[in-house]
């Protein structure tokens, strides 16, 4: 009777650490059961890039930023590395992940610029990479010659 009820015990912890792994995966944005593309990109400036932004695609989110280290060459450069829900679209190889601002208050997403190469990416590949100007550096650009015509006038 003791040995049934140790049984069960452990088969209980067991379960349980499994529910609570599927859960966090499953708050991460992570869905364990579906087939998923994963491609990295290396930057140079991250741009406040952070783990479980959103990758979209036409608008549409398509998947999560995975993670974001340190090239391991040493080289000092950003890899990003992305997941894809969906492992039936097909990815050119020309295609670009391109960091933007997905709102007003400095939040980060990438955005998938689709290539035009009849060349298919892999999973695992590592894709062209690039970076949009948000507002605020926009306006800074278009400010930038007005301050100094300013200056040179004073």
């Amino acid at each position: 009777m003791n040995i049934r009820r140790e049984f069960l015990i452990g088969v209980l912890v067991v379960v349980s650490i499994v529910l609570l792994y599927f859960g966090l995966s499953y708050l991460k944005g992570v869905n364990l059961l579906q087939k998923q593309q994963k491609f990295y990109g290396v930057y140079d400036n991250a741009a406040g890039l952070q783990a479980s932004n959103p990758v979209i695609l036409n608008g549409y989110k398509i998947g999560i930023v995975k993670a974001v280290h340190l090239h391991e060459n040493g080289s000092g450069k950003i890899v990003v590395e992305v997941l894809l829900r969906d492992a039936n679209l097909l990815i050119p190889r020309d295609t670009k992940l391109e960091i933007y601002d997905a709102d007003l208050f400095g939040g980060k997403a990438i955005q998938l610029v689709l290539g035009t190469s009849a060349d298919l990416a892999e999973n695992k590949d590592t894709l062209q990479t690039g970076i949009s100007l948000g507002l605020a550096e926009s306006v800074k650009q278009e400010i930038e010659p007005l301050k100094q015509k300013t200056t040179q006038l004073f």
